[in-house]
């Protein structure tokens, strides 16, 4: 009865998976977090693409988050990027507890935080307002709602030598190094 009770417990006090797509890798210490753009999902475009290379090529645990999404139509209009800082303190909470999900329930040591998009934004915020939440590594990328006068089509290096093409309305992933160096990410 005594061992029941404790089997309760501890299921009780491991972290929850957060809403999203998860990879697992058995026996992996490091992962990755993502998060999606405005008016997208964990399974969208950029992120989805990416969540399953990283896991196949590097064999690392990938969760894709449901960020916050508002009900108003994507646009790279200033007002839109605004209206969506006020989703941050969920976003913040979801992070929070991706993290929480891969450390307390995955036994991972390490974690990197990749944002696509208002994604990047919300990634970035997270980290200048927590700090302490011990994250090796992030990148975002992306076009900001601040500059309406930014291509649609970017290129952009990620993490691990991902180089993302993107153009309306396709994205692609491809991986090699970027110009001047080889593709490589910090203790992996």
């Amino acid at each position: 009865m005594a061992a029941l009770v404790i089997l309760l417990c501890a299921q009780a006090l491991a972290a929850e998976m957060p809403q999203g797509k998860y990879l697992e890798a058995p026996g992996a210490k490091v992962a990755v977090i993502l998060a999606h753009g405005q008016g997208l999902d964990a399974d969208s475009q950029v992120v989805s693409p990416l969540r399953k290379g990283i896991h196949r090529e590097l064999g690392f645990h990938t969760l894709s988050l449901q960020m916050p999404v508002l009900h108003v139509r994507p646009s790279r209009d200033l007002a839109v990027g605004t209206a969506y800082i006020a989703t941050f303190p969920d976003a913040f909470v979801r992070i929070q507890a991706a993290i929480d999900f891969l450390r307390q329930g995955k036994g991972v040591e390490r974690i990197y935080l990749m944002g696509y998009s208002m994604g990047g934004r919300m990634t970035t915020a997270f980290l200048a307002e927590h700090p302490e939440a011990g994250i090796v590594g992030s990148s975002a990328w992306g076009s900001w709602p601040e500059d309406p006068n930014r291509s649609t089509r970017t290129s952009t290096w990620g993490a691990f030598g991902y180089r993302c093409s993107t153009s309306t309305p396709r994205t692609t992933w491809t991986h090699s190094s970027p110009p001047g160096g080889e593709a490589s990410w910090p203790g992996a």
